[in-house]
């Protein structure tokens, strides 16, 4: 089997592939209101045949796991048919994806018998106001109801994003519900990129205090619930399981797994980066072979961490345009 390694010997197994930089939110860390994106961007997406060829290129230098990110990737029509052929590619083992949840109903069954592994879910909120604020969407029940069908259908996951001085007071109704329909629950610290350097993240010691002060002691545990560098604890007396995702507090830079195609279809091997390699013209008019060694080198040059606790990301885009 073949493995994929950068200059600093991390195994890369991990592709996160944006289809689509639009969204049925606008939320406030994530897209920036001021701006027309309509306008500027002229939604020329990777069509599902470059989205297959670029899986199966990275499956033949050992490549495993595909994340579906977005924007949205359910405003995709063509989502089942792209989860049906990547998931038949030789290689890849594991198929999955990130979403509001507000699509989800229309497609999870074709999702799932086309070969969809779990869902991962944005909640950042159970009260209504503060859904909306953050949001600019008031479909909070909505995003409830199909988060429970989800969990009874898939693996399923709650992310959260918690943000000082907005939502940070959502803690426990957050677990409480993820606990309710017995499924992890990850809070994600805020990174200082795009519309996030608006916004002060809550960090992870002050997230934890808040579940163990409300809990009790909680026990670190061995089980990994996703593809990614989420840190989980358990209280088997509350029958909780909680993730911590945390750029800043606990950076994982030295064991990261993964790297990201944009929808416009730009290889991010740091997602604070501004380098990037446009793989779209490549794909098919040179042979894959060529292709591989263009790709195998800009991994090998990954950037060895962010440093976003001495400095801003030096991208400029935000993550709608990225991919989340």
């Amino acid at each position: 089997m073949c493995i994929l390694e950068d200059k600093n010997l991390r195994e890369i197994d991990y592709l996160r592939i944006s289809i689509i930089d639009r969204c049925n939110f606008k939320c406030l860390y994530c897209v920036d209101e001021k701006r027309d994106y309509e306008k500027e961007l002229n939604g020329d997406y990777l069509r599902v045949e470059e989205i297959e060829h670029i899986v199966k290129l990275f499956a033949k230098i050992g490549v495993s796991k595909i994340k579906l990110t977005g924007g949205e990737p359910l405003m995709r029509k063509d989502i089942v048919s792209i989860v049906r052929r990547i998931s038949k590619v030789e290689g890849i083992k594991k198929v999955t994806l990130t979403t509001n949840g507000v699509l989800l109903p229309n497609y999870l069954e074709e999702l799932i018998k086309a070969g969809l592994n779990s869902v991962n879910i944005s909640l950042d909120a159970i009260e209504a106001d503060k859904f909306n604020y953050i949001t600019k969407q008031d479909v909070l029940e909505s995003i409830l109801t199909n988060i429970k069908y989800s969990a009874k259908m898939i693996e399923t996951k709650i992310n959260s994003l918690i943000i000082k001085e907005i939502n940070e007071d959502e803690i426990i109704r957050l677990v409480e519900f993820a606990r309710e329909i017995r499924i992890p629950i990850r809070f994600i610290e805020l990174m200082p990129i795009g519309c996030g350097t608006g916004y002060k993240p809550l960090r992870q010691e002050e997230i934890y205090k808040v579940i163990v002060d409300k809990y009790g002691k909680f026990t670190e545990s061995s089980e990994s619930f996703g593809n990614g560098p989420a840190r989980y604890i358990k209280s088997e007396e509350n029958n909780i399981t909680i993730g911590f995702i945390s750029a800043l507090s606990e950076c994982f830079c030295s064991s990261c797994n993964r790297i990201r195609i944009t929808s416009a279809g730009y290889l991010k091997a740091c997602l604070h980066s501004r380098d990037s390699l446009n793989i779209r013209p490549l794909l098919g008019s040179i042979a894959d072979e060529q292709i591989l060694a263009i790709i195998k080198n800009s991994i090998y040059n990954k950037p060895v961490q962010h440093n976003l606790l001495e400095e801003v990301s030096k991208e400029t885009k935000t993550m709608i345009e990225i991919g989340g």
